[in-house]
């Protein structure tokens, strides 16, 4: 007769039926060539049994987040074979767009420096082929490198330049976005008058767009810098809108927050 199932074990389907969508992950690294599917069921079968071997010290949550942060390199790895195949072709275009997909991967690992050089790749490749939005895109996520880094006179460059190009190419969407980095780097270096200012700007970006999840951004942190400046009043009104907004989009941990803050104003 074979051992009875504990509760609060979980079989093989169940893992696979609810760890961070998983049959949409083995989907697409199947897809990329990272395993077949063979390969794939096998890692899942042993990392379960490397679980059971350890008596029940490794939990299921554990055994996800190993798999979430080797999931970044396996993606990097897929990436640079398909970086190789473009620049095999010289396809330029090809290899800018996995230039910026390699800084975001790299993003994901914390590895800021590897995620510069390829956004600084891909800026290259997009302003020799004149695609100026591309060009600012890159230049945006240099300079949200930058602000990890706390390195806020380079953010602040790389977001000034890029902003001037979404500005020319009427791009308001991408004018909003490089306010908020703006008001970010201006509330980094503890410059918040001028952080309150941008995000002033960016909100009404927003609102002229009629763009709910971009009003959302900007009113939280004016609401924290008025209730940080003892702006009691001002600090109230910008919470309840925005607690409105979180419901009405659904937000609910964004919801929680906001009311223990209007619960710590006097």
């Amino acid at each position: 007769m074979g051992r009875s199932k504990r509760k609060d074990e979980v079989s093989y389907d169940e893992f696979v039926s609810v760890a961070f969508d998983l049959e949409a992950l083995k989907r697409l690294l199947i897809d990329k060539g990272v395993f077949s599917e063979e390969e794939f069921h096998a890692q899942t079968k042993k990392m379960l049994a490397e679980a059971e071997h350890e008596d029940g010290d490794r939990t299921i949550e554990s055994l996800l987040k190993d798999a979430k942060r080797s999931e970044p390199a396996r993606l990097i790895k897929a990436a640079r074979k398909e970086l190789s195949r473009k620049l095999e072709r010289r396809d330029r275009r090809g290899a800018a767009g996995v230039y910026a997909k390699l800084g975001g991967l790299h993003i994901d690992s914390g590895e800021y420096e590897q995620a510069q050089a390829c956004y600084e790749q891909a800026l290259v490749l997009y302003r020799r082929l004149r695609e100026s939005g591309n060009a600012a895109a890159m230049l945006a996520s240099m300079a949200s490198v930058e602000l990890c880094r706390e390195q806020y006179a380079r953010a602040e460059r790389y977001a000034k330049e890029g902003i001037t190009i979404f500005k020319r190419l009427g791009q308001q969407e991408a004018v909003a976005g490089a306010l908020h980095q703006l008001a970010m780097i201006a509330e980094g270096r503890e410059d918040l008058s001028g952080a309150a200012k941008l995000y002033e700007e960016c909100l009404a970006t927003w609102r002229r767009l009629q763009n709910d999840d971009g009003v959302l951004a900007a009113l939280r942190p004016l609401a924290d810098l008025a209730a940080g400046a003892r702006e009691t009043i001002r600090a109230r009104q910008m919470y309840r809108e925005a607690l409105g907004l979180s419901r009405k989009l659904g937000d609910e941990d964004m919801a929680a927050d906001i009311l223990k803050q209007l619960g710590k104003l006097k």
